[in-house]
């Protein structure tokens, strides 16, 4: 102990000994050193330590302001090939429809997502060979859907999900297109077209328009 002490005391001395014959022979050249040895280290770490945690608060505000949850809903009429509707024959079935879907967004670019079509008629449907008749009464076909966004406006998925209604229960590929216009708050307006095909049975057509609200 009384070894460091004597060190220190050394040390203190041998540094105020040499500022002060800086300072005596030269002013300037003292604070020259005085800044070489003290000021500049310490300008230095400053500057670092500031850089370093500019950097983390900037990603921390990017994450922050990334909004994950996406829900929305949008009207629409499906299109059909020959059917029947109210017990009439017709070349072109259009049925008024509505959809509503969730979407968890992994990144600007991926999302994957719980998309829910609504028919709100009875018909009868044509089948893909047109060889026998699908009566259908209100289905409801929920489908889980993979998106793609490769740019602003545009994003594109494709999944797989049923197309249910009281009496029979078929498997469904859903393949859709969606462009997109963003508006104020994270609500975004919406303009979908998406393709339908109910496995062994009838395929349509759906166009859309709706909003949506990223959170």
């Amino acid at each position: 102990m009384a070894f460091s002490k004597l060190a220190k005391s050394h040390f203190l001395k041998f540094y105020i000994g040499k500022f002060y014959v800086l300072s005596c022979n030269n002013p300037i050249t003292m604070l020259t050193a005085i800044g070489k040895k003290i000021i500049v280290p310490f300008l230095v770490l400053v500057l670092m330590t500031s850089f370093v945690f500019g950097q983390e608060e900037n990603e921390n505000e990017g994450m922050e302001a990334f909004k994950h949850h996406e829900i929305g809903a949008l009207l629409s009429h499906t299109h059909m090939r020959a059917g029947e509707l109210e017990g009439e024959s017709k070349k072109r079935l259009s049925l008024p429809s509505f959809s509503i879907f969730y979407n968890y967004h992994f990144d600007p670019k991926w999302s994957v997502g719980l998309h829910t079509d609504f028919v709100v008629e009875q018909f009868v449907a044509q089948s893909l060979g047109g060889g026998k008749s699908i009566e259908r009464e209100r289905p409801i076909a929920p489908a889980l859907m993979v998106g793609f966004k490769p740019g602003e406006h545009f994003t594109f998925l494709i999944g797989g999900g049923a197309d249910i209604d009281p009496e029979e229960t078929l498997g469904l590929i859903r393949i859709d297109s969606e462009y997109g216009l963003e508006l104020r708050n994270e609500w975004e307006f919406i303009v979908a077209l998406g393709y339908d095909i109910r496995i062994d049975a009838y395929d349509s057509f759906q166009l859309g328009l709706g909003v949506s609200k990223r959170f």
